[in-house]
């Protein structure tokens, strides 16, 4: 509970420090205050006042004082000096502590009884927020009958997320950073942390240098709207493909359509033809992209046939996948 002051008020009289003598029989005198009409009464200096006093300078005595933390790692003990602390709404408390905790955690002081020391968000301490050696503030809560940890530092960053040789602090304690940034996996042109990048980042080029993928199998389509054939490919980084396909249909009067869709959107220009023909064209890609052939025939009940579909670039980057 929070201190209470005092408003002291001043006795106010018409006739300060007036009194009426009266000779005792045994030689003493005896004086009775004539101090005539009263205004103010004043506050009396009494033993109730001054120890309110004398308990308010306790109070703050103990809620600024660090307190040694006795017990166990996880079952905290305190004992102030003069034994008198209470659990009151928002009362401070501080102490060293002597053990890192290995789980919750709970506060006894002056046999008040144990209660849970939270987070800010009520949750209980991981192991290791409280470090041996190192002095923790809290304030009791009434409604939870509990101690808060008064947050000084929050986050959930670890040891590989922190550059190696720095310190932070987090919600697990102080931790010391062990991520290595090397200049090969920093982007060219980029300098980081005093680190110049000399990474030149890998981008797929459209070429017929290298084949990722070709597929000699003769596949087809009897429908008369467009149906995916084949393989899916996907591209691992960003560039530019070269996709090469062929088309032609099982009868000359009907011809056999094919064209490059791109994410389920067609994207590459139809292309048609009863006779085996081969086509090429090159594609812009990132990461993720998935191309597939269409065919279908116009003729109903008439086959739309490839027999190559293939991926190439200029230089081998390696980066796609098939399924």
């Amino acid at each position: 509970m929070a201190y209470v002051k005092t408003i002291w008020k001043n006795r106010i009289v018409e006739r300060p420090r007036t009194y009426q003598f009266q000779q005792n029989a045994d030689g003493t005198v005896t004086t009775t205050p004539q101090e005539g009409a009263i205004t103010e009464t004043g506050t009396p200096v009494n033993a109730v006042n001054m120890n309110h006093i004398e308990d308010g300078i306790v109070a703050v005595n103990t809620e600024n004082s660090i307190y040694v933390a006795g017990g166990s790692a996880n079952a905290i003990t305190v004992t102030t000096p003069n034994g008198d602390y209470t659990y009151t709404q928002f009362k401070r408390l501080s102490i060293k502590a002597a053990a890192d905790n290995t789980g919750n955690v709970t506060i006894n002081v002056d046999n008040q009884g144990a209660v849970p020391v939270l987070k800010y968000d009520s949750s209980q301490l991981p192991a290791g927020a409280i470090k041996t050696g190192k002095v923790y503030d809290f304030y009791y809560d009434t409604t939870n009958n509990c101690f808060f940890l008064i947050a000084k530092a929050s986050g959930d960053a670890t040891a590989a997320d922190v550059l190696a040789g720095k310190k932070c602090s987090t919600d697990f304690g102080d931790i010391v950073g062990t991520m290595d940034l090397k200049a090969e996996n920093i982007k060219e042109g980029i300098t980081y942390a005093g680190i110049i990048g000399i990474l030149i980042p890998a981008i797929l080029l459209a070429g017929d240098d290298i084949i990722l993928y070709q597929n000699a199998n003769q596949v087809s389509s009897i429908s008369s709207i467009p149906q995916a054939v084949g393989a899916k490919i996907t591209t691992n980084i960003t560039g530019t493909v070269r996709i090469t396909f062929t088309i032609f249909s099982e009868q000359s009067v009907a011809s056999g359509y094919g064209q490059i869709y791109k994410n389920g959107s067609p994207i590459g220009t139809l292309k048609n033809s009863a006779n085996l023909l081969t086509y090429t064209q090159d594609f812009s890609c990132n990461k993720g992209d998935i191309f597939q052939l269409y065919l279908y025939c116009t003729a109903a009940g008439w086959h739309a046939y490839s027999n190559l579909f293939k991926v190439s670039i200029l230089k081998d980057t390696g980066m796609i996948s098939i399924s």
